[in-house]
C-alpha cells in the first residue's frame, strides 16, 4: 500500500505538468517542415502564372469566325439576297462581340505576377490586335448590309478575290494561334518554333499580295469613276479600305507573335 501511494501521488502530482505541456503545444505556432514546404510552394505558384495562350486563341477563334462569315456575305450581296446579308451580318456582330468580351474578362483577370509565360504587356498587345481586326470585320458587313450594296460587274471579281486574300490571312494567323501551347512547351525553340516561322514568313507574302489586290482594286475602281454614282464610289473603296485592313491587322498579330519567338 505504501509503494501505491507515491506513485498515485506522483500521477497527480505530474498530471498538472502533461496539461501544462499540452497546453504549451497548442500555442506552439512554429510550422513543421512539412508545412513550410508546402507554403513555399504555394508562394511560388502565386508568382508563377499559367499560360494566358488558351484565353488569347479563344478570342482569335471568335475573330477567325468573323472574318469567315465574310465571304458569304459577299456572295450573298452579290445575289442580292438581302435577308440573308442582314442575319449573315448578325451573326458577324455577335461573333465581333464576343470577342471583345472574352479579351476584357482575359484583362480583367490576368495576373499581375512575376513570372508569366509571355510579357503582361506582349498579351494586352495581342488583345488589341485581334480587337481591331474584328471591329474591321463587323464594319465591312456593317457597310454592305445597311448601304445593300450592289456591285458594279466589273468590280465584282476585284473585291471578291481581294476578300479571298485577306480571309486566307487571317486563316495563317489562325493556324500559328494553335500552335502557341506547343511552342511553350518547347520554350519557342526547336521544331516548332522553325516552322511557326515560317507560316509568319507566308503570312507577311500573303499580306502583300492583298495589299497588292488593293492596289488592283482601286485602279480599276476610279478608271470607273464616270461611270458610277459618287455614293457608290466612295462606298466601294471604304470596302477595299476595310479589307486591306483587315489583312494588314492581321499581319501585326503575327507580328507580335513573332516578337515571342524573338524573346
Amino acid at each position: 500500500m505504501s509503494a501505491t501511494y507515491p506513485l498515485s501521488a506522483a500521477a497527480s502530482h505530474t498530471g498538472g505538468g502533461v496539461i501544462q505541456l499540452k497546453r504549451a503545444a497548442a500555442f506552439n505556432t512554429s510550422p513543421s517542415p512539412i508545412a513550410e514546404t508546402s507554403m513555399s510552394e504555394k508562394a511560388l505558384c502565386g508568382l508563377v502564372a499559367r499560360s494566358p495562350f488558351k484565353q488569347l486563341r479563344c478570342q482569335f477563334e471568335q475573330v477567325h469566325g468573323a472574318v469567315q462569315l465574310l465571304l458569304p456575305l459577299l456572295r450573298s450581296a452579290l445575289d442580292e439576297d438581302w435577308q440573308r446579308v442582314q442575319l449573315i451580318e448578325q451573326q458577324v456582330r455577335e461573333l465581333s462581340q464576343e470577342s471583345e468580351r472574352v479579351s476584357r474578362d482575359v484583362c480583367l483577370h490576368l495576373p499581375s505576377t512575376l513570372f508569366m509565360p509571355i510579357p503582361r504587356s506582349d498579351v494586352l498587345d495581342l488583345l488589341r490586335a485581334q480587337n481591331s481586326l474584328a471591329h474591321g470585320a463587323s464594319e465591312f458587313a456593317r457597310l454592305v448590309a445597311l448601304g445593300r450594296m450592289r456591285f458594279h460587274p466589273a468590280m465584282q471579281d476585284e473585291i471578291r478575290i481581294h476578300l479571298l486574300r485577306a480571309v486566307d490571312t487571317v486563316a495563317h494567323v489562325m493556324a500559328v494561334v494553335e500552335k502557341l501551347d506547343e511552342l511553350l512547351e518547347s520554350r519557342f525553340r526547336g521544331h516548332e518554333a522553325v516552322l511557326v516561322q515560317a507560316m509568319i514568313n507566308e503570312l507577311i507574302n500573303i499580306e502583300y499580295s492583298s495589299r497588292q489586290r488593293r492596289d488592283e482594286a482601286t485602279i480599276k475602281l476610279l478608271g470607273m469613276k464616270d461611270q458610277l454614282p459618287a455614293a457608290e464610289l466612295i462606298t466601294l473603296d471604304k470596302l477595299i479600305e476595310y479589307i486591306a485592313g483587315m489583312a494588314a491587322q492581321a499581319k501585326q498579330v503575327g507580328l507580335r507573335l513573332e516578337q515571342l519567338l524573338a524573346n
